[in-house]
């Protein structure tokens, strides 16, 4: 008897080993394709009109004084990069109330947990989320975490809002250079729901652009999205297999059902094998979706494990969209 619940003690203590083992190697490949997925290339610019007029960092803009909640959360569908599914998987309060656990939890079927859609976007064919919404009365639609707190609209994901809802009512946008390439990035107003809300606190301020996206903590939140860009590049670019793009699309969004149904873990297993970052999703979903194409059969492993070769993490060009203003 002792001898079997040392013989135990020891497979548990080297699977611990091989999973702490695995995470290492998975982020060490992490930091040498990240930057490489952040690398400039070629962009779609938005269609502007009269009411699109790009900005620089450096302009003065008229801005609503509100908590940035209103009318901008009714009539709206609001996509989510990796990083925005990751900050809602971790909002206590939404594994409270929804009961999420996992990923796979956030876009169950039943009515009063599903949080969120993903697929793959038949025109360009990249990975695309968004926030499922409420149907309410004359056809109009409100996000589903928005609620009313004695009158006042509050989100309920707080600091932990989407990308695009986070910086309102500022969107940025590519900008193409000669060479067909993306040049840097230029910032729109979307002042038509605050224009109607009457939630604002007062008249408009004037305030620099720059600054206003410096306050509200953006240059990460850009950051992780330019990551994720890099990556629908890639796929759009070098993923032909329709297949391949949904094992892609699920591994940036729903996480934890790829290691279950792929990878062959448990519920309880995942934890240990989780990713710590949405980088690391984002970068896993790169090599991992490599790595089966190059008909690597251990690119994927019950550990999470990912592997793959340096040519596969080649550096890929970024593309936005033409409909992207994030």
């Amino acid at each position: 008897m002792k001898k079997n619940k040392s013989r135990n003690h020891q497979k548990r203590a080297q699977k611990r080993t091989a999973k702490a083992k695995a995470r290492k190697q998975v982020n060490a490949m992490t930091r040498g394709i990240v930057e490489n997925l952040r690398k400039q290339g070629y962009h779609i610019p938005m269609q502007q009109g009269p009411d699109r007029n790009v900005h620089a960092a450096e302009d003065v803009v008229s801005i609503a004084k509100c908590s940035g909640v209103g009318e901008c959360c009714t009539n709206v569908v609001v996509n989510l990069d990796p990083s925005d599914v990751w900050r809602i998987m971790n909002n206590e309060k939404v594994r409270q109330r929804y009961g999420a656990e996992v990923t796979m939890d956030l876009v169950s079927e039943e009515p009063d947990k599903g949080i969120i859609e993903y697929w793959v976007d038949p025109r360009v064919g990249v990975p695309r989320c968004k926030l499922r919404y409420v149907k309410k009365d004359h056809g109009h639609i409100e996000c589903i975490f928005l609620e009313n707190n004695e009158g006042k609209p509050e989100c309920f994901l707080g600091e932990d809002r989407p990308t695009i809802c986070k910086a309102n009512p500022i969107g940025r946008v590519g900008q193409k250079g000669k060479d067909g390439r993306l040049s840097g990035w230029g910032f729109v107003l979307r002042d038509e729901p605050c224009r109607k809300c009457v939630h604002k606190e007062g008249e408009n301020c004037a305030a620099l652009v720059g600054d206003f996206l410096k306050d509200h903590d953006m240059e990460a939140r850009y950051s992780y999205l330019d990551l994720f860009y890099g990556l629908q590049a890639w796929i759009a670019q070098d993923v032909k297999i329709e297949e391949m793009r949904k094992l892609a699309a699920m591994i940036c969004f729903d996480w934890d059902r790829f290691l279950i149904e792929i990878g062959g873990n448990s519920r309880e297993e995942i934890k240990a094998v989780r990713p710590e970052s949405p980088e690391h999703v984002i970068a896993s979903a790169r090599v991992i979706v490599d790595g089966i194409m190059r008909g690597q059969t251990d690119a994927v492993q019950a550990t999470g494990k990912t592997e793959a070769t340096e040519e596969g993490m080649a550096a890929q060009g970024e593309t936005v969209p033409s409909d992207s203003d994030g």
